[in-house]
């Protein structure tokens, strides 16, 4: 099966169309200027009728016509032109000049008044005929029946239609060509940023640039973004293999020092194995936290939806039970239709890891509320805000602490790691994330995405 481009089919599409759009509108015109034509014929034979009619006359009960008509086609033999007059039994009592020799069709008997127009064919050529019925007074008020028939060759109409024709397919196939250059140059204009988006993605797969760059239209804009998007995480989810590779290459250093020296000194089996267990305890926390990061390092997944009320929920109850020593109350104020586009395992780790600081650092109060992005500005964005009442951070170090390994408050356990993670998937949603204070006194954490 051959393969078309984008623009051959748009353009094959476009002639069969155009073809049959075309077609259906010579037919149309066709249709139209042929009963025009046929009205034409029936409107001349209806004014020859008329002139046999006041050129009649009626002699005793028999009806004349002079033998020199006034048109002289009626005259003349071969002019094309034919009239008789035939009685109420079909009988001729009359016929032109030009009708010797010539056959009449045969026509049905008509009420008085009553007309007929039709196409006949007596001779092998065609004809336009019509048959006009009169009720002629004659002496005495008796009253005789006449029908009136006159006939021309359809060969004047005909050429006239051949013509039109001829003219109309001529008209209709130049404005074809007219109209498929125009698609032509439509669709390669049309087709243009599509093609340099391509073009830029081949220099993006040749690693000659590392974004869809240049000014599209805006039914492409939102597709680049995305793009520029994807291929950003793609990039920074390398970035991260690689830096966490290394980091925990690093970190298993030192734990499997402590071991290989264990082995090597003198020690009894009991402080051996303590050693032993206590390092690869360590060994599993450090991989399973550089596995963490790995995977809060992966491409957002913008297709998924994810409805946050049931997620900041279940956050809740379990850092509730987490910390219930310090019987901490929450507030959830996030709408129930409240919902971002990503992977839920995203916002969880972004949540749970704000929510778990907040917690933390409070004292007895925190609280979640959520506001959706306005419809009616398209630069608005979600909003997602956590606040406590705890000491704060200062406003010195809202910067800092977005920064690996920087922590507030060195007096609470951790590793510094938290909101740097929380930023980085924040920021892999085109997001931003800002540090405030809050009206409770302590922190505000507020995302927008």
């Amino acid at each position: 099966m051959i393969k078309l481009s984008l623009r051959a089919r748009l353009l094959w599409v476009s002639l069969t169309l155009l073809l049959l759009f075309l077609s259906l509108t010579a037919w149309i015109l066709d249709q139209a200027f042929v009963r025009s034509i046929e009205q034409n014929a029936r409107s001349q034979l209806q004014l020859h009728v008329y002139a046999l009619l006041t050129a009649a006359d009626e002699h005793e009960g028999k009806l004349s016509l002079p033998e020199v008509l006034q048109e002289p086609r009626f005259n003349q033999l071969n002019t094309g032109l034919y009239g008789w007059v035939v009685d109420d039994h079909g009988k001729v009592l009359w016929k032109s000049g030009s009708a010797i020799g010539d056959a009449l069709t045969s026509v049905d008997k008509l009420t008085a008044g009553q007309r007929r127009f039709s196409k006949v064919n007596p001779t092998g050529i065609d004809r336009y005929q019509l048959a006009f019925s009169v009720v002629w007074e004659g002496a005495g008020d008796s009253e005789y029946f006449y029908t009136f028939i006159v006939s021309e060759d359809a060969a004047l109409y005909q050429t006239q239609i051949s013509g039109f024709r001829r003219a109309l397919w001529g008209w209709l196939l130049g404005l074809a060509v007219v109209l498929l250059l125009v698609q032509f140059a439509i669709t390669t204009w049309g087709l243009g940023p599509l093609k340099q988006m391509a073009f830029n993605l081949q220099r993006i797969e040749k690693g000659d640039s590392d974004k869809v760059e240049g000014e599209y239209p805006k039914e492409l804009s939102g597709i680049v973004t995305n793009l520029n998007l994807l291929i950003d995480h793609e990039r920074r989810q390398r970035e991260r293999y690689k830096n966490s590779l290394g980091d925990l290459a690093h970190s298993l250093k030192t734990p499997l020092a402590v071991v290989k020296g264990s082995i090597s000194m003198t020690q009894n089996h009991d402080e051996l194995k303590k050693v032993i267990n206590e390092q690869t305890e360590r060994m599993d926390n450090i991989v399973a936290y550089q596995l963490k990061r790995a995977m809060a390092a992966s491409p957002a997944n913008l297709s998924q939806k994810v409805v946050v009320a049931p997620l900041v929920d279940r956050i809740l109850g379990a850092l509730t039970k987490v910390y219930r020593d310090k019987s901490i109350t929450t507030e959830s104020d996030v709408p129930t239709d409240f919902v971002l586009g990503g992977d839920e395992s995203d916002f969880y780790e972004v949540l749970g890891n704000v929510l778990d600081n907040a917690f933390k650092h409070c004292q007895s109060h925190v609280k979640v509320s959520a506001k959706r992005k306005s419809e009616n500005n398209s630069a608005s964005k979600n909003r997602i805000s956590i606040e406590d009442d705890g000491k704060g951070i200062p406003e010195s170090q809202w910067e800092e602490v977005l920064s690996r390994g920087i922590r507030a408050d060195t007096s609470v356990a951790g590793q510094g790691i938290g909101l740097s993670v929380v930023k980085e998937i924040i920021h892999s949603y085109g997001g931003t994330i800002n540090i405030s204070r809050s009206d409770l006194g302590g922190a505000k954490i507020e995302f927008l995405i």
